[in-house]
């Protein structure tokens, strides 16, 4: 074994406990564990480094093979440190009138540089995870592994969830709930960005699921093992549907179920099942289903009442976050400035008994924070990355499953950021990244023998 093999295997393991320690305190959604999280990959990406240049090693996932979103990346990068830059009255915004006329002076584009600061800081730790992880991955046998051991975090998780609301006094983290009693929350705050963190285990156990079932050997010991593999996986994803339901998260179930339908269909043409397999399993799984919401979903059931009301509620708040974006369309009020700005744009019919300090839909908020330019570089680099994906899909299963586990995922963000905040929650937008990185390199293509490694 050499040493950058050593090196890449300590690497990988690094970043597996990384990545599961990281939904543990609160989905990592507090300010101090943006920046400790984003120093922990600094210096791991550090020394990475340096092992490599005293060895004489080159880097095994370059940049430059994906020159369109490494080039998107820095843009947003830079456009959030010329948000914090004194540089408002060259563009015509050292004064701005907002809201109810309310005047407001900045030497900064930022009118919250504080909360700016610790975006770049977090854009930043999530470029870099995405560039180690894809370091790790590039290797199909260690990948496969990585992706596979990042479903049985999110099933942990799963199970602790159900625990703590059925055997704890529901509880969080063994304190008392301050929000969303009778529901499940695991380690996070919000049921909703904890439904997310769920979904994405289930897109990423149906995409494993999938591989096994294309039979990869006839002898029968191998049989037995893909067998075995294939029933655990299975109980897993059954855990991960039994706490989802359990959060009483409407939207969260709902981008579930169209992030796995849209792995189960990408994976369907190469599938060696007859029909009448398929009919089986789809009976079987309704049954589970059924079972499981009889059990942990009467809840969701009961909010399902309370759609048209909730809907009406969030559309009176997303006219306003409009109206707060089309104020200052191009150059936006600083990443992580929505807290701070939008009490100068809210007024009724919006409840002023709630504290507004999300947008409920990440896409608004980006648009209200970065400006509609600069807040869509994240839906660009994300796009550019399922573009990259999309043609492995006919390849063989090594990289065609963390291919499909990386569009269920997607699918399951860009459906649940529609209405929510989930994946401004640290601790999914690194589970996101994570898998999309393990896929991005899964897909580099042949690469000289000395880079295998």
């Amino acid at each position: 074994m050499s040493t950058q093999t050593r090196l890449n295997d300590l690497l990988g393991f690094a970043l597996l406990a990384f990545l599961a320690l990281a939904p543990l305190p609160l989905g990592g959604n507090r300010p101090f564990f943006w920046v400790a999280g984003a120093a922990f990959l600094g210096v791991m990406g550090l020394v990475y480094g340096l092992a490599l240049a005293a060895g004489g090693r080159a880097l095994r996932y370059p940049l430059t093979r994906i020159p369109e979103v490494a080039g998107l990346a820095a843009v947003l990068i830079i456009y959030l440190v010329l948000q914090l830059l004194p540089v408002a009255s060259l563009v015509g915004l050292s004064t701005r009138v907002l809201g109810e006329g309310a005047a407001v002076s900045s030497p900064t584009i930022s009118l919250a540089p504080g909360p700016t600061a610790l975006m770049l800081i977090q854009v930043g730790g999530y470029a870099m995870l995405f560039f180690l992880v894809a370091q790790v991955a590039v290797n199909p046998h260690r990948g496969r592994h990585l992706l596979r051991a990042l479903f049985w975090v999110t099933v942990a998780y799963a199970v602790y969830g159900l625990v703590s609301l059925t055997q704890l006094g529901d509880t969080l983290l063994g304190l008392e709930k301050w929000a969303y009693p009778g529901s499940a929350t695991g380690t996070f705050v919000n049921r909703n960005s904890f439904a997310t963190f769920l979904a994405f285990g289930v897109a990423i156990g149906a995409a494993i699921a999938m591989e096994l079932a294309v039979p990869q050997a006839e002898d029968r010991k191998r049989a037995r093992a893909w067998l075995g593999e294939f029933v655990l996986v299975s109980v897993g994803i059954v855990f991960l549907v039994a706490a989802l339901l359990a959060t009483q998260s409407r939207m969260g179930a709902a981008a579930a179920a169209f992030g796995t339908m849209v792995v189960v269909v990408g994976g369907l043409g190469r599938s060696r099942l007859t029909l009448a397999h398929w009919l089986a399993a789809v009976l079987i799984t309704l049954a589970l289903v059924a079972g499981l919401v009889v059990l942990f979903g009467a809840g969701l059931l009961e909010r399902l009442g309370s759609v048209e009301s909730s809907a009406d509620v969030r559309l009176q708040l997303y006219q306003q976050v409009a109206r707060m974006i089309a104020a200052e369309p191009w150059f936006g009020y600083g990443g992580g400035s929505f807290a701070t700005v939008f009490p100068l744009f809210h007024q009724l019919p919006v409840s002023p008994d709630l504290v507004w300090d999300m947008a409920h839909s990440t896409y608004l908020a980006l648009w209200a924070e970065l400006g509609i330019v600069a807040g869509s570089l994240p839906l660009l680099i994300i796009a550019a990355l399922v573009l990259r994906l999309l043609p492995s899909l006919a390849g063989e299963p090594a990289r065609r499953t963390p291919v499909l586990a990386a569009i269920g995922v997607v699918v399951v963000a860009a459906v649940h950021s529609t209405v929510d905040f989930s994946l401004e929650i640290q601790a999914n937008a690194q589970l996101l990244l994570a898998v999309l990185a393990i896929a991005t390199a899964a897909t580099a293509g042949p690469r000289p023998r000395t880079e295998s490694r």
